[in-house]
């Protein structure tokens, strides 16, 4: 009687860290409040839908340093284009029908919202997506937006930079 109580204790705490794991939790890094502006180059939104997202403002230096995703955005020259690094992971459902490129705009200082030029995918398992979005680069902005639309169950999805980071 006492082992099979020791079993299922065991295996109910197994479950809990699991369940934690695979919800996004304990990954030991912080939401960033969709509403909040940020300076770091890398942002991550709540996983709301069950799909977390991370942005990555990439810069000269970060290209420089990683040969993959020089090779990746090598048609797209830092100096005219901007470069960000989104990461998508789901343990529920799929993330292979959602179009990045289609779902994707950014708002530079309150202008008019642009399209993405292109979606470079770098990884497309249908739990964890990443590539990079590539927008004409935005010229002398205070602040720029970047909202994914239509990503699991939220509307949308939004990452903000005031000031914009450096190229």
């Amino acid at each position: 009687m006492r082992s099979s109580t020791w079993l299922i204790a065991t295996l109910s705490a197994i479950t809990v860290a699991v369940a934690a794991a695979c919800s996004g939790g304990g990954g030991g890094e912080t939401a960033t409040p969709a509403t909040s502006p940020s300076t770091g180059l890398t942002q991550r939104d709540n996983g709301e839908g069950g799909v977390t997202v991370q942005v990555t403002w990439l810069t000269a230096a970060e290209l420089d340093t990683d040969g993959d995703l020089a090779d990746a955005a090598a048609s797209y020259p830092i100096e005219s284009y901007l470069l960000l690094r989104v990461t998508m992971d789901t343990h529920s459902g799929s993330l292979s029908s959602y179009d990045p490129a289609a779902g994707s705009e950014l708002v530079a200082g309150g202008g008019p919202p642009q399209s993405a030029v292109a979606w470079l995918p770098l990884s497309d398992s249908s739990h964890h997506r990443e590539g990079l979005l590539v927008f004409q680069r935005p010229q002398g902005a205070a602040s720029v937006e970047l909202a994914l639309k239509g990503l699991a169950e939220a509307p949308q999805r939004v990452f903000r930079w005031a000031p914009p980071p450096g190229g």
